[in-house]
């Protein structure tokens, strides 16, 4: 949904529009890379999720 460099997020449904908001407040300090489950292949695209982590290098919930 929105490419980034700096972190990945995952997520669906309403959880979305939330984060969308999350990523605007903090777009000046933060390049966040968004992945809306809801967009790619299903089952889910294992493939998308993990070039993005391997991009930006963050995942949330990992270290």
């Amino acid at each position: 949904m929105k490419p980034g460099k700096d972190i990945t997020v995952v997520a669906w449904g309403a959880i979305v529009r939330e984060v969308e908001r999350a990523i605007w407040l903090i777009s000046e300090n933060i390049d966040v890379e968004l992945i809306d489950l809801r967009t790619i292949e299903s089952p889910i695209d294992r493939a998308t999720v993990i070039q993005s982590v391997k991009k930006t290098g963050r995942f949330p919930g990992r270290s």
